[in-house]
């Protein structure tokens, strides 16, 4: 099935928001606002997902994922606190929360006909060019430079693994389950952020942590269980 400009426009889109616009919010942020501040704004992920998601679709939110997704913000807020930001900080972290809702919306209408190898593959083939320029724009001549060995081995464990592997598994599990229920999975992040901690020894585990990757665990456990059949957001459909 061929390409229409309609997949274009959106892949370009998917591309300079979900992948560029995403990190250059999230790296900007990082300079007027607390990691943990950002965490917190980036963790309503889940609750926008569970409620747009199947509204793309044209069917109800479920009420169940809606409760498991707010369950599943509350205790990214928990374990990450809310941290100090300044009114830039929070508009660039709200920024950061747009971009990633559009890397999951703006892939729907895609997924069924280019599936989720070609969805992951062209908008980061895509984002490489917007990046440049954006560097260039932002930092000059600078920005570009030969990257050591350690380096440029963070760079393929960072294009092999975090992009090109976590973006394919994403866009499937968006695929099979739909937006809400996979957006469940966005509040993970903490706790896989307390688990690295816990392991590498990088900081201390309070119990703010432990209660909100419970809570986070807890969402997505209310969220996975099967719920009633979705109706369409029209309502039951009428005989012609």
């Amino acid at each position: 099935m061929q390409s229409t400009g309609r997949d274009v426009v959106l892949l370009l889109a998917l591309a300079s928001t979900g992948l560029v616009g995403f990190n250059v919010f999230l790296v900007e942020a990082t300079r007027h606002a607390s990691p943990a501040m950002i965490g917190s704004v980036v963790g309503a992920v889940p609750i926008v997902l569970a409620i747009a998601g199947p509204m793309m679709q044209r069917s109800r939110p479920a009420a169940r994922v809606i409760v498991a997704a707010a369950v599943v913000a509350a205790g990214t807020v928990v374990s990450a606190g809310l941290g100090g930001a300044s009114a830039y900080g929070v508009v660039l972290s709200v920024g950061a929360l747009v971009c990633e809702v559009a890397f999951s919306l703006l892939a729907l209408p895609l997924l069924p006909k280019l599936g989720a190898l070609r969805v992951a593959a062209y908008p980061a083939a895509l984002a490489v060019p917007m990046l440049l320029i954006a560097s260039l724009l932002g930092e000059g001549p600078g920005a570009l430079w030969l990257p050591t060995l350690p380096e440029a081995a963070a760079f393929i464990y960072l294009g092999a693994l975090v992009t090109a592997v976590a973006f394919f598994l994403w866009y499937d599990a968006l695929r099979r389950l739909g937006p809400d229920r996979a957006g469940l999975f966005a509040g993970l992040v903490p706790v896989g952020a307390l688990l690295t901690t816990a392991v590498l020894g990088l900081g201390e585990v309070r119990l703010a942590h432990i209660v909100g990757a419970l809570l986070v665990a807890a969402g997505v456990v209310i969220g996975m269980q099967r719920s009633e059949q979705r109706m369409p957001v029209g309502g039951p459909p009428t005989s012609r």
